[in-house]
């Protein structure tokens, strides 16, 4: 089934968010996938309505691509009715960037997600959005430890418990440059290749994803 949202507004399954937008923005929805194609003047914006999907505890997490690199900035409307902006962050082209926002951080509830592609300029074509979904506070405190940190080059990655089961290294942008799967609690990731700095390393379980951060030096 697919549900295809022309003019002012995009009512999605139950349960998950709805998405809207003026008659620049026509947005498709097809399970857990987005797709937004727009010609739109430089302030210009659309909108995803959280209340179905989304506490003020943990973290919202989702994961976007644009056929062009774009600028994309992400502010949350809270239930007091303020605008709050939550990010801004470089896009490139032709591949998925997942994004996290620690909603703790906000004193009030966001209720809606309010999104500009490039802000203060026209622009004009498609982004896509999948896995928009938050992280309940109680999976938050699950922790992922690593052995040593830091490190010169092999780390041992700690996972909480056996539904995790796939570990990703990424750099400070959220690039990734690996992944491993997990067969047990432990994984060992090899940094050897890359230059000194800071990097993450992500857990990703059934119903949860956990982060640390790791130095290499």
């Amino acid at each position: 089934m697919m549900l295809m949202c022309l003019a002012f507004f995009c009512n999605a399954y139950n349960g998950a968010p709805r998405w809207y937008g003026n008659n620049h923005f026509r947005i498709v929805q097809k399970e857990n996938m987005v797709r937004v194609a727009m010609s739109k003047m430089p302030w210009e914006s659309f909108s995803v309505n959280l209340n179905d999907v989304i506490s003020s505890e943990g973290y919202l997490s989702f994961e976007v691509k644009s056929e062009n690199a774009i600028l994309l900035r992400v502010d949350g409307f809270t239930a007091d009715n303020q605008q709050v902006e939550l990010f801004s962050e470089e896009i490139a082209a032709g591949k998925f960037k997942e994004l996290f926002y620690n909603l703790a951080s906000t004193q009030s509830k966001i209720e809606h997600l309010i999104i500009y592609v490039n802000p203060g300029k026209e622009y004009k074509g498609e982004v896509q959005f999948k896995g928009l979904k938050s992280t309940s506070l109680a999976e938050e405190k699950k922790a992922v430890t690593v052995f040593p940190n830091p490190t010169h080059g092999d780390v041992s990655v700690q996972l909480p418990d056996n539904t995790f089961n796939q570990v990703v290294l990424q750099d400070a942008s959220g690039n990734v440059l690996s992944s491993k799967s997990a067969q047990g609690s432990q994984v060992l990731m090899n940094l050897n290749n890359q230059k000194p700095g800071i990097y993450i390393i992500k857990a990703k379980g059934r119903n949860a994803v956990v982060t640390t951060k790791i130095i290499k030096d």
